[in-house]
């Protein structure tokens, strides 16, 4: 019978050091791995509202902090008010603000304190002695440098007040808390405050809560600019602390006066922003508009649009679909988004062989989408046709909208005192009954351009909107219905089923 050896025995020391070794290098593995995903990681808000992505102007103000922003939240979670329902959303708005500008700059650059005024009387009221507010008001308090900033909860949304008239609680529409607090940093970071002038007498809806532009005026006031008509019946000159002059909708020429005067302050390194309404006749304001070398021209930018159900039959379509141009410093941030523009659309000529003639550099913001062009002999009959006639309409590429600057540079980090004129070939998307929030970006980009602040360009904050469902008690019986009986009893069936058959 053959001897057969046992297998060689490992000694019991190795396997000890065997294993102690793979568990030492699982802790350290498990250490580096949670070390790195601690201090490198990525955040993202996948929800439907996006209620806590900050916009590129908040993000840009963050940047902007050299020293910690104190914020002190006076809120009474007890106190009977509508705000209570939007104490959340407030925690969450400022803990993204505290992680936006930790990143940006590697520092603590926001030190928030929350105090309830029905547990901390004492430091309640000795913030009540140092701000002087009331002990009844919700109130954010933001203090940077030596600067001090109020913010109202009451204004960071809006509320619909019928259903208290039958005892419930008011409903919450929209949420503005990152449009309040950007506009108070705003106001911390760039403490001066600018002035634009909105010129009056020929037609022009002017600012004020009453006006058709008031959410366009609203906002311009949020970005730190103040707002004041402008009449120059009774002036010789624009006013010597007008940063800009906006003349939107015209609805009658300048006289020589007043073209004069226009003309003047442009010259003498004036902001203008114009916004036509081609469907008048304006040969002043035109001209005005010419001397930074942009032609409004005498057409309308249009394109024809089949039926589908009537194959033979075309018609025209004036509203004009553009996108945002991303080689400027107005609608770089803005570029890949389009924008609608209503009603009576022109285009614009500027010298395009020579983008910087005369001294003039020039920047194309809009285009028209590629089926539309310039119709020279436009028609307001639906039932006469047009056609693109090459030599005699404007085809493409065709601009609506362009920016000129004399003396300026195109680097909008560096800000230089040089004249500035944007004009668009529409006015119609200004207004508050088709403004969207890609004309409302555009709109204030062009804004802090003209003021010399082109880090503040591109999205602005935005309104959460929140929507509510108004159920029956019928329909509320109903979903109860099949969420506690239907849905678990069918559940339930089947799992029975399956409990039978695997028995049988």
């Amino acid at each position: 019978m053959e001897n057969v050896k046992p297998a060689a025995r490992i000694p019991r020391t190795g396997i000890r050091w065997n294993v102690t070794f793979q568990v030492v290098a699982m802790l350290i593995l498990l250490f580096a791995v949670n070390y790195f995903s601690f201090n490198h990681y990525a955040r993202g808000d996948f929800s439907r509202s996006q209620k806590f992505v900050l916009s590129d102007q908040t993000r840009r103000i963050l940047r902007e902090l050299k020293k910690p922003v104190r914020v002190t939240v006076f809120f009474s979670p007890t106190l009977v008010s509508p705000e209570t329902q939007i104490r959340s959303d407030v925690q969450n708005l400022l803990k993204e603000l505290t992680f936006s500008a930790r990143s940006n700059s590697g520092r603590n650059n926001f030190e928030i304190e929350y105090i309830d005024p029905t547990r901390d009387l004492t430091r309640a009221r000795e913030l009540q002695g140092q701000y002087k507010f009331s002990a009844n008001e919700n109130v954010i308090i933001l203090d940077y440098d030596g600067r001090t900033k109020f913010v109202p909860v009451a204004e960071m949304a809006d509320f619909d007040m019928t259903p208290v008239m039958s005892g419930d609680p008011p409903r919450l529409q929209t949420f503005k808390g990152e449009q309040a607090l950007t506009s108070a940093l705003m106001g911390l970071v760039r403490p001066e405050r600018l002035k634009a002038y909105f010129l009056q007498g020929h037609g022009e809806p002017g600012p004020g809560p009453d006006s058709p532009i008031a959410r366009f005026t609203d906002y311009v006031q949020r970005q730190n600019i103040s707002i004041a008509p402008l009449s120059l019946g009774s002036n010789d000159q624009i006013p010597p602390d007008c940063e800009a002059v906006v003349i939107v909708a015209a609805q009658s020429d300048l006289d020589e006066r007043e073209l004069k005067i226009l003309d003047a302050y442009a010259r003498d390194k004036g902001r203008l922003f114009v916004l036509l309404d081609p469907r008048i006749q304006t040969p002043r304001l035109s001209a005005l508009v010419a001397v930074a070398g942009i032609i409004p021209m005498d057409n309308r930018v249009l394109r024809l649009l089949k039926n589908p159900l009537l194959a033979n039959i075309t018609g025209i379509w004036r509203v004009v679909t553009g996108e945002f141009l991303p080689d400027n410093s107005i609608t770089k941030r803005l570029a890949g988004t389009n924008i609608i523009l209503p009603g009576a659309t022109q285009s614009l000529e500027f010298p395009r062989q020579a983008p910087q003639a005369g001294g003039i550099q020039y920047w194309p913001l809009i285009q028209p989408l590629e089926d539309f062009w310039g119709e020279s002999a436009y028609v307001t009959d639906e039932t006469k046709g047009v056609r693109y006639d090459e030599g005699q309409d404007a085809g493409q590429p065709l601009y609506v909208a362009v920016a000129a600057a004399r003396g300026g540079v195109r680097d909008d980090r560096v800000e230089m005192d040089s004249a500035k004129l944007i004009a668009v070939g529409n006015c119609e998307f200004a207004l508050d009954a088709v403004l969207t929030q890609q004309g409302l970006d555009f709109l204030l980009s062009a804004m802090n351009w003209l003021l010399d602040r082109g880090q503040l360009t591109g999205v602005m904050p935005k309104t959460v909107q929140h929507f509510s469902l108004n159920l029956s008690e019928a329909q509320v019986s109903a979903l109860a219905f099949y969420n506690l009986i239907v849905i678990p009893g069918v559940t339930a069936l089947f799992g029975v089923i399956a409990w039978w058959r695997r028995r049988a």
